[in-house]
């Protein structure tokens, strides 16, 4: 199956991605679209824990980072920032290094840009800042899976493609 490696210091969002990483991206997700319809159990985020910081119960967001990362075998803890005290202060660098201690990476959703981006400079894993939601560039690739259809399903396999070139 294709894959691409992302850099780093991926900041979750595809429009940061070269156009080659882009089309292996594409490729890595159409492959994961294609094993998942064969029916085949392909899991390489086994034994991967992620953390999921979102402060909503029913975000259809949420259920889709943890349905995509959990179908290929990670473990996802949702963590309610209200109740972790995730908020800016002197606290938060060790609460981030801690985070990054528990979870391989952290998708972040409904947060203000500039705690994410706090959470990642001290977290030193992965951190996601709504990685799972809509976006143009993410939208774009899920189109090209189905010369042109769209929808959670398809972007499910992009964030999947996302998830095992950075954590995976």
């Amino acid at each position: 199956m294709p894959t691409t490696t992302l850099p780093p210091d991926f900041p979750g969002s595809v429009d940061t991605l070269s156009e080659s990483q882009r089309d292996a991206l594409a490729a890595s997700a159409a492959a994961l679209k294609h094993a998942a319809l064969a029916g085949g159990a392909h899991r390489p985020l086994q034994g991967k824990n992620l953390g999921l910081i979102c402060e909503a119960e029913d975000s259809p967001d949420a259920v889709l980072f943890e349905q995509a990362a959990q179908s290929l075998g990670a473990r996802v803890v949702r963590i309610r920032p209200s109740v972790a005290g995730l908020t800016d202060g002197p606290v938060l660098p060790q609460t981030a290094r801690v985070l990054g201690r528990l979870y391989d990476a952290i998708e972040c959703q409904g947060l203000p840009p500039a705690l994410v981006e706090q959470i990642r400079i001290h977290a030193g894993v992965p951190v996601y800042d709504a990685l799972a939601g809509e976006h143009p560039a993410t939208d774009a690739l899920a189109h090209r899976l189905d010369n042109g259809a769209t929808g959670a399903g398809n972007r499910r396999y992009v964030l999947q493609a996302l998830l095992l070139g950075s954590v995976g």
